[in-house]
């Protein structure tokens, strides 16, 4: 059984849209829209059971780690048991995020070096643990097709009612495909007035040619009643490709 007794250091955090982790301070439109994803993804993954998903984005800068993390917080808001896990190993933001420093992870547990129960932290919020990236490794790509993961996925479910993974953009590498079959669903995220046609398509693509399941798409910073945040399909904003120098060659 995983510890949920291990403490971590504290962090700066930083988000990368225009708010930060949600809170009691937060806008009442942005945490009803968080409240509103969350009621989607339990009739689009109606099962018994825990429940695994994948977040992941076309390219850079569309706010799936914000996306991810709050998402998360607003499920253990209902007293459901979660796990976040931070999949990205090129660059991993969870930790800052959410306030939490520590020096062992996934790269770690995928290489062998500790066990989960090792790795595995709490945070300031109630229900919610976290499983870092860890210490970024010189293969991410070949520790997340490591039969360890598969274990690791497989291990968290029978601890959690929810288990949120987030991963790199699928456009500018190819981490994040091989870990969307070990999930029950792929959420995708993109953002108004950034994110392209060309680039949602080329993800959505990649992500039904490794056979995931795409439950829906987040749409950040939709320019609408609710200002900071949206729920749309199929509606991704303006030509913006973004920069893919942290993650690729492009």
């Amino acid at each position: 059984m995983l510890s949920k007794e291990k403490k971590s250091k504290s962090v700066k955090r930083k988000s990368d849209l225009g708010f930060d982790v949600i809170n009691e301070n937060t806008k009442f439109s942005i945490t009803e829209a968080y409240k509103e994803i969350r009621a989607n993804l339990s009739f689009a993954v109606a099962k018994n059971g825990s429940k695994v998903i994948m977040l992941t984005s076309a390219i850079l800068g569309e706010g799936k780690t914000t996306t991810s993390v709050n998402l998360a917080i607003t499920l253990a808001q209902t007293d459901a048991s979660v796990l976040i896990i931070d999949a990205d190993l090129r660059k991993p933001r969870v930790s800052t995020l959410l306030n939490i420093s520590t020096e062992v992870g996934l790269s770690n547990c995928l290489s062998g070096m500790v066990s989960l129960d090792e790795a595995v932290v709490e945070t300031q919020y109630n229900k919610l643990l976290v499983l870092p990236a860890g210490k970024i490794p010189p293969n991410p790509g070949e520790l997340l097709t490591n039969s360890r993961m598969q274990d690791i996925i497989e291990n968290v479910r029978t601890v959690f009612d929810y288990v949120i993974i987030d991963t790199t953009p699928v456009c500018i590498v190819s981490d994040a495909l091989p870990v969307s079959k070990l999930c029950d669903g792929v959420i995708m995220i993109t953002r108004q007035n950034y994110s392209s046609y060309k680039s949602m398509d080329e993800a959505v693509m990649k992500l039904k040619f490794a056979d995931a399941n795409i439950l829906g798409i987040v749409l950040n910073g939709a320019e609408n009643k609710r200002k900071n945040y949206g729920y749309r399909n199929k509606r991704y904003g303006k030509n913006y490709y973004g920069s893919y120098n942290s993650y690729g060659n492009k």
